[in-house]
């Protein structure tokens, strides 16, 4: 994964640096340059880039430092309970220290290979999938507002 992502992030550096020339609809020359801005995953790939635990396990939530808890062969994280978000310092600190340590602190394993690329927090947004498109949105939905619950 590091590998075939730090290839890409290098080129796409590299076009936010340097650019690349093309013509105008007048003729005229101009430069185009790409930046990153979002890195948009599923669950289990956005654990894998950002170098933490999955969905699943101990501080796998990449939003939050809720430890969830285990029960019955699950990992849950349960609402009621007012836990802080998570912050670049905080995601930084944990990266260092588990690495150094050679631990997993706060979900983290060790620095993500987006790490100087993206802000790791701000920039990488909820999982639109599992949020949005797999019913999660419409069940809060129905839940919130059905008589029946």
């Amino acid at each position: 994964m590091s590998n075939l992502l730090s290839s890409v992030l290098n080129d796409i550096e590299r076009l936010n640096l340097i650019g690349f020339d093309f013509l105008d609809c007048e003729g005229k020359k101009r430069i185009c340059r790409i930046k990153l801005l979002f890195g948009v995953f599923d669950f289990v790939a956005k654990a894998k880039v950002l170098n933490m635990i999955q969905f699943n396990g101990k501080y796998g939530c990449p939003t939050c430092l809720d430890p969830g808890v285990h029960r019955n062969n699950r990992h849950l994280y349960l609402p009621g309970s007012s836990y802080s978000l998570r912050t670049l310092e905080g995601i930084e600190r944990a990266q260092n220290e588990g690495e150094s340590r050679g631990e997993i602190v706060e979900g983290i394993k060790g620095t993500s290979v987006l790490h100087g690329h993206l802000h790791l927090v701000d920039a990488i947004p909820p999982d639109y999938m599992h949020c949005v498109l797999e019913g999660v949105t419409k069940s809060l939905l129905t839940f919130w507002t059905h008589s029946k619950y």
